[in-house]
């Protein structure tokens, strides 16, 4: 199977890599993504103008730094590293961090130092320890509406 040999998810336990080989090298995922993909224009063009205010909340930017294999995407590569610095510099409690077995899919390659900054940003956050239940966000948290007021 092509999926087994392109998918980048070595480092993931074997039934995900398998799931991810099987169904996300279909032509079906292709029309997915596609159509996912559409509206990424405009949503880019909003966050540019509207960039978001993380205020005081830790924000982590981890950027492959692999070496890319075809020639052209090497100098792409070290461009968006170098965006990815500035933005985490960008932020009052910015960090940025390498992901040296990435590229793109970091997610995939180097899925550890993703867990090892969501439990470090946890770590800093006032409240109750990460495992207990009804632990609060503060105040303006991203992307959960009973923090903002814009949502029920």
């Amino acid at each position: 199977m092509a999926g087994a040999r392109l998918s980048p998810g070595r480092a993931q336990p074997g039934a995900v890599a398998e799931d991810h080989a099987r169904e996300d090298f279909t032509s079906r995922a292709v029309r997915s993504m596609i159509a996912e993909d559409m509206p990424y224009t405009r949503q880019m063009q909003r966050l540019h103008a509207r960039p978001p205010e993380p205020g005081d909340w830790p924000v982590t930017v981890i950027s492959g730094t692999r070496r890319s294999r075809i020639p052209f995407l090497r100098k792409e590569r070290r461009s968006l590293n170098e965006a990815h610095r500035r933005a985490a510099a960008s932020a009052a409690h910015g960090r940025y961090v390498e992901a040296p077995r990435s590229t793109h899919s970091v997610m995939f390659t180097d899925p550890g130092i993703i867990v090892d900054e969501v439990e470090r940003i946890l770590d800093t956050v006032p409240g109750p320890a990460p495992h207990q239940s009804g632990r609060a966000a503060p105040r303006g948290g991203f992307g959960d509406s009973r923090d903002t007021g814009t949502g029920s």
